[in-house]
């Protein structure tokens, strides 16, 4: 398949507006907000692999302050009451739901609703069951995409647009910096989009899914997936997403991927689906570039 850089004109530059222009986009994302349209989906799933199985939404910044705590203290999603949907994994859940209840139960401005991830089987390269050093099948959790996947067949989509929702703002906990912002949320709507992807110009060395045109369609394709010659893409994808769920086609599917992974010194392998390929479903796809 043919695989081609984005244009310039594909990539929105979300700063350096004039300030007219920003006001007026700030409007429309403080009036959405008013509406209650705007929910939080907050990425906090996942096994920690990298972090030797650490809660990564409860690592401290400051003594007494994680990353989670940042997250669902956004201070736009408290003035204006917006829910904040939870993912959490089996391996998370738990630590996860006892620090809300002992910090963020009480003179809560925001609704929390925790949800959980599926889990699958780890396999061997052969194909056989992944046994951990005790002979027990090792689980796992199939990706961030699969993080959508059961919003949509939990329920939770649907009861969030019965409520009035229509925006879904998403990002990974220990993305602190990916906050609920007006103008951002304004120029979304204002777009028409159904995806706004948040991209950032990729630097040397830097790895990851990143905004191309794959036969005919533009949508944020992870580097495994791109052709050698065509792996050095000027944006990568932060995993911050703004998603109209009203026009969203949430019958697509997101396919699932091959991915070894080093456990206990062994070759494990996993299926893994990806969020970002959300834009691949979508015609109306915005890239945003905020940094």
């Amino acid at each position: 398949t043919h695989v081609d850089p984005p244009k310039p004109d594909d990539v929105f530059y979300a700063t350096g507006l004039q300030p007219q222009v920003a006001s007026e986009y700030a409007k429309l994302g403080v009036s959405s907000l008013e509406r209650g349209e705007v929910g939080l989906l907050v990425l906090n799933g996942g096994m920690g692999t990298r972090l030797g199985g650490i809660v990564k939404g409860l690592i401290e910044l400051t003594p007494g302050r994680t990353l989670l705590d940042v997250k669902l203290r956004d201070p736009v999603a408290r003035r204006f009451g917006v829910t904040i949907f939870l993912v959490n994994s089996f391996n998370t859940n738990e630590a996860t739901s006892k620090h809300i209840e002992e910090h963020h139960n009480s003179n809560a401005a925001t609704r929390v609703v925790p949800f959980t991830q599926s889990l699958s089987l780890r396999l061997e390269p052969s194909g056989d069951l992944f046994r951990g050093l005790d002979g027990s099948p090792q689980t796992y959790c199939p990706g961030h995409g699969d993080c959508l996947t059961q919003f949509v067949v939990g329920g939770l989509l649907q009861q969030f647009i019965d409520e009035g929702g229509r925006h879904l703002v998403v990002s990974n906990v220990d993305n602190i910096a990916a906050r609920l912002d007006p103008t951002i949320l304004g120029l979304h709507i204002a777009k028409g989009a159904v995806v706004s992807a948040e991209v950032v110009e990729a630097s040397q060395g830097d790895v990851g899914g990143g905004p191309a045109w794959v036969g005919g369609r533009l949508w944020t394709v992870e580097h495994f997936r791109l052709p050698a010659t065509s792996r050095k893409l000027p944006y990568l994808a932060t995993n911050t997403l703004l998603l109209d769920v009203r026009q969203w086609d949430r019958s697509a599917e997101f396919p699932h991927h091959y991915v070894e992974k080093n456990v206990d010194g062994r070759t494990a392998v996993q299926m893994e689906s990806l969020i970002g390929e959300v834009t691949r479903s979508e015609e109306h796809t915005s890239e945003l570039q905020s940094h």
